[in-house]
């Protein structure tokens, strides 16, 4: 079992339904730094409809 976090682990906004752009920009920063980063992209491409941030994009609606 993996026993590395991810980055974005206690990070609220990503679970909020709106970002500001800045918080955008910051969590795309720390998808990208992240160790889990490939795991997160196979889970939303096994997703019929994802919706949040996956991987350092956000699926389902737009920053504001």
């Amino acid at each position: 079992m993996l026993r590395t976090r991810p980055a974005c682990e206690d990070d609220q906004r990503f679970i909020r339904d709106e970002q500001t752009a800045d918080d955008a920009n910051d969590m795309r920063g720390l998808c990208a730094s992240c160790p889990l980063r490939q795991y997160c992209e196979a889970a939303v491409k096994a997703m019929p409809t994802p919706a949040g941030w996956w991987a350092g994009r956000q699926y389902g609606r737009r920053s504001r």
